[in-house]
């Protein structure tokens, strides 16, 4: 089984763009998809009130990155 090596929280409105934040803050150093699976989950909505009139949601994510084991 694989194991939980890192976990971080992200604010993005989509999954695409909290991964792309999480990849720029630890400077891509989870991107080798052969050794990492890195996995965005939706914690709660954090949108304000500006947001709501803009059309748009904003999420708080949590980011866990797993350790592929070799097999």
């Amino acid at each position: 089984m694989n194991k939980v090596i890192h976990t971080a929280q992200e604010t993005a409105t989509e999954e695409c763009f909290c991964l792309e934040y999480f990849d720029d803050g630890t400077d891509n150093k989870y991107i080798d998809e052969n050794k990492y699976r890195v996995v965005a989950t939706k914690e709660k909505e954090i949108t304000d009130e500006e947001q709501i009139k803009e059309g748009v949601r904003d999420w708080l994510w949590r980011v866990d990155v797993y350790l592929k084991e070799e097999e």
